[in-house]
């Protein structure tokens, strides 16, 4: 558990990490070559860690190297079995991400039902689709999923909906495949982009990630890479927004939030200041802070990971403010341990109205999700007593070494 102490201001330089949500498709690429892959800026989290003990379980030799935050992946012979260790691969919604690796190596592969955080129903249609195009077929039992396929084959697919890993999956699935894969209505997220840096790299030409249509050549015979993970943007907004309801300030390299221009917006708008010089951004807050609306969405719409730490920044606006969540159904799993703490919100259907500012006072909450988590410190930043919050394993999931990097910026924090 971790005792949040109100009362300070962030101020200073922080240091944001590798993308969780990159990580995931770079470090399962590795599947995809025969090849040595070395990533820089890993970030330093449990599903990193996870994601370590399955590539051991399968063979494969781990060099990480905590103080630089690099970690070599380097292939034995190929992967020792095609099921995944079922404690571990059964944390993660990534495990999915294994599927093309142990495709290519075995032509089947056994999945447990994915894990991740509980925030809704996240239906795997999307997945399933991206598999049966490529010519696989997939089998449910008790425990998890049975995807085998006798021949791969390259694709024209039109995805029903943008999903994000459901690109990324679609990706992998055709960068070693001998021909060229169109993937239409894709996901735009700038991870996507980052795995298609790592598959040019390894000799996979990758087109028009970042819009709707990607186009993938494949190589049957892939090259090792070396490559930097891209900034963290959730963990930066993340920092921005307690930055904000504490009316701090933070210096920050202007590539970590490149990708968070509508967050920019609606910060600015509520009356923070950003101030770019030299790749770095100043950025506070000494002023009043006004009620924003904002509408969740696929890139480049406003991201349902910041909408929590969004909603807690909101309670202390002056005015009304309104969270409308269309990406996931329990997205508001954090409110009622904020209304404990005197914030003044109601929700109706996927619309959260919160009322400003309130006073905020602190007690025992739970962290049930990352975001959630996230939110429910931020709130505690400016609570009038300390709280309490428990749950933390979502917390260090999700973001690399939160509890230090706070205390680097001011936020006075115990270990319970």
């Amino acid at each position: 558990m971790w005792r949040v102490n109100p009362g300070s201001k962030l101020h200073g330089n922080i240091e944001i990490s590798g993308a969780k949500n990159s990580m995931q498709f770079l470090t399962t690429a590795s599947l995809l070559s025969s090849y040595p892959l070395k990533l820089k800026r890993i970030p330093l989290i449990n599903d990193t860690y996870t994601i370590i003990h399955i590539l051991e379980d399968l063979n494969y030799t781990i060099h990480l190297d905590k103080t630089n935050a690099t970690i070599e992946i380097i292939p034995r012979d190929r992967p020792s079995n095609w099921i995944l260790p079922f404690d571990e691969a059964r944390k993660l919604r990534s495990c999915l991400l294994f599927i093309p690796g142990l495709l290519r190596h075995f032509g089947k592969a056994f999945i447990p039902f994915p894990g991740g955080d509980a925030i809704g129903a996240r239906p795997l249609n999307t997945h399933f689709y991206v598999l049966e195009k490529f010519g696989c077929e997939i089998k449910r039992d008790d425990k998890g999923y049975y995807v085998s396929a006798k021949i791969i084959v390259p694709s024209d697919l039109i995805l029903p909906y943008p999903s994000f890993t459901g690109t990324g999956l679609a990706m992998m699935l055709a960068a070693t495949l001998n021909g060229t894969t169109t993937i239409k209505n894709a996901g735009k997220e700038p991870e996507l982009k980052d795995l298609a840096k790592l598959m040019n790299l390894m000799g996979i030409e990758t087109e028009g990630t970042g819009t709707d249509s990607i186009i993938i050549r494949g190589n049957p015979s892939p090259s090792g890479a070396e490559m930097d993970i891209m900034y963290d943007r959730l963990e930066a907004g993340t920092f921005l927004m307690a930055a904000a309801i504490t009316q701090g300030d933070l210096i920050i390299s202007s590539n970590a939030i490149q990708h968070l221009e509508i967050l920019v917006n609606k910060l600015t708008n509520a009356g923070c200041k950003f101030i770019e010089n030299d790749g770095k951004t100043h950025f506070y807050r000494h002023g009043i802070l006004k009620p924003q609306e904002i509408t969740t969405g696929p890139f480049p719409a406003f991201p349902t990971d910041l909408q929590p730490q969004f909603l807690a920044l909101m309670t202390q606006a002056i005015g009304h403010s309104q969270i409308h969540e269309t990406m996931h159904t329990k997205r508001f799993l954090q409110v009622p341990y904020l209304i404990k703490m005197g914030a003044k919100i109601d929700i109706v259907d996927s619309r959260a109205m919160v009322d400003g500012p309130s006073d905020l006072s602190g007690g025992y909450v739970k962290a049930q999700d990352i975001r959630g988590g996230a939110s429910l410190v931020i709130a505690s930043l400016v609570a009038k007593h300390d709280t309490i919050i428990s749950g933390i394993y979502h917390l260090e999931r999700g973001f690399s070494d939160f509890f230090n990097k706070l205390r680097k910026v001011g936020v006075n924090l115990e270990l319970l």
